[in-house]
């Protein structure tokens, strides 16, 4: 059994409320470089006592456009976003 626990930069820690979680029916797959075993589960959210709010963008990668691009957006016109809004 297990839980999540979310670190702030401060270092602390904040442990999710509720019941432990169990690890069952995840697909095992191995590291080809160190050979070290992990597991692919998708367990739902982090809980939270209280209700949380998050901030960020959403941008389809097709409206992004650069020069480089072919005109119909790519991964890499991401990086001149993440400039802009770091810039902004």
């Amino acid at each position: 059994s297990y839980k999540y626990l979310v670190k702030g930069e401060d270092g602390k820690g904040l442990l999710e409320r509720g019941k432990c979680r169990r690890l069952a029916g995840g697909e095992m797959k191995q590291n080809a470089d160190s050979g070290k075993l992990f597991t692919v589960h998708d367990d739902g959210h982090f809980r939270h006592d209280q209700h949380w709010k998050g901030a960020g963008i959403a941008v389809p990668v097709f409206s992004l456009r650069s020069k480089a691009s072919v005109g119909c957006g790519e991964f890499s016109d991401l990086r001149h976003l993440i400039d802009f809004c770091s810039a902004s």
